[in-house]
């Protein structure tokens, strides 16, 4: 089953009935399950095997730029450890030159 449909199927229910009582719950899902009953599937999916949602651009250069500087504090050799670091400076600057502030990197 397609994971896009899995993430949207249960970012629908927290959504659109988040401040619903828990005992207004099933009767909700009822009719949203009335509605398109391939979303039963989806959610069961969902249910079964999990979900992921997908990572923002900004999330996935934060996980890239903490990944390179983690790993080059561990690193012994201080050519190795100035590798890692000039990866970060990297960063930094593309992001700085398009204009984009990414907490964590350059704010």
């Amino acid at each position: 089953m397609e994971r896009g449909r899995i993430v949207n199927a249960v970012e629908y229910i927290n959504a659109e009935h988040n401040s619903i009582r828990p005992t207004g719950a099933p009767s909700i899902i009822a009719n949203w399950l009335h509605e398109d009953i391939k979303n039963l599937l989806v959610l069961v999916s969902a249910v079964i095997n999990g979900y992921d949602i997908d990572l923002t651009p900004e999330e996935k250069l934060i996980e890239v730029y903490s990944k390179y500087l983690n790993e080059g504090l561990q690193q012994l050799h201080p050519i190795a450890r100035e590798r890692f670091h000039l990866v970060c400076q990297g960063i930094k600057i593309a992001v700085d030159e398009l204009g984009v502030k990414i907490e964590g990197i350059n704010s």
